[in-house]
């Protein structure tokens, strides 16, 4: 009792606390003197649930114990926190309620924790949704498809549910199988993969060239990794056009290069010829 870490107490048959360990005060905040004697309406939050759970449990045909529920709280300083609960009714050799004890445990960084984690799975999905960038979450072991956003549909014109649990092979989506392969082994390896090229196949069989990127995962504790697709077509074909558009540029230069020197040669014969 004195060395439990939870807060204890017990109140009699009208509610009213008779006894606490150490551990209330260090949670809610009251010495014992300031606890016992009175009803245990002041640690509640809100004075609706005093009066609920006193429906619930201080009644003759409520059960003898509770299952773990979750309360908010008040502490001496008027702050509230979020508490985990058990009760376990006391009664006499003839059935009468002597009282209730109840544990009580802070829960406050847990339920904070839960909250700022919905809080990101939110932004997630909603970054998920919206993007306009194609994105998806596999498998590692096989590389089968988890979830794809939107865009991801529309780069490759199939549905969400027609692509959920089969592979990009499947699909006939990697125009070179070999790509596929090095980018499973590169981010089981390495934990990411940034910006490989590669050539996609559409639903319709149109070809495309896409920039892939993707991290390492775990869900539900499956190695999984989420990736981003992009269509970079047009730059490749820009990049393409440009490197030809160079290469041409230096082959003229070098021929105009070797018509100067050959036209240079010819001045220089014709100069000496004339001073012979």
């Amino acid at each position: 009792f004195g060395s439990m870490p939870d807060a204890v107490l017990f109140a009699d048959g009208q509610r009213r606390i008779r006894l606490v360990n150490p551990a209330f005060t260090r949670i809610f905040g009251y010495s014992a003197e300031e606890a016992v004697g009175r009803t245990s309406e002041f640690l509640y939050a809100d004075v609706a649930d005093y009066a609920d759970q006193g429906a619930r449990r201080y009644q003759p045909a409520a059960p003898g114990g509770s299952e773990a529920y979750e309360m908010r709280y008040r502490r001496s300083d008027g702050s509230v926190f979020w508490g985990e609960s058990r009760g376990q009714r006391i009664v006499s050799a003839d059935g009468s309620l002597v009282g209730m004890v109840g544990v009580h445990r802070d829960i406050s960084a847990r339920r904070e924790a839960e909250r700022a984690l919905a809080e990101l799975h939110e932004r997630f999905a909603a970054v998920f949704r919206n993007s306009t960038m194609g994105i998806t979450i596999g498998r590692l072991d096989d590389g089968s498809f988890v979830d794809v956003n939107p865009a991801l549909e529309e780069l490759l014109e199939f549905r969400r549910e027609e692509i959920i649990g089969r592979t990009g092979a499947d699909l006939g989506l990697w125009v070179e199988p070999q790509a596929r392969v090095a980018m499973l082994e590169t981010i089981r390896r390495d934990g990411v993969l940034r910006g490989l090229e590669a050539n996609f196949r559409r639903r319709s069989g149109e070809v495309f060239v896409a920039s892939f990127s993707a991290c390492r995962v775990e869900i539900g504790g499956v190695p999984c990794f989420v990736g981003m697709l992009s269509d970079v077509t047009l730059q490749h074909r820009a990049r393409r056009d440009l490197e030809t558009h160079r290469e041409q540029l230096e082959a003229l230069v070098a021929q105009r290069t070797a018509d100067l020197e050959a036209a240079y040669r010819e001045l220089e014969n014709t100069a000496r010829f004339n001073r012979t």
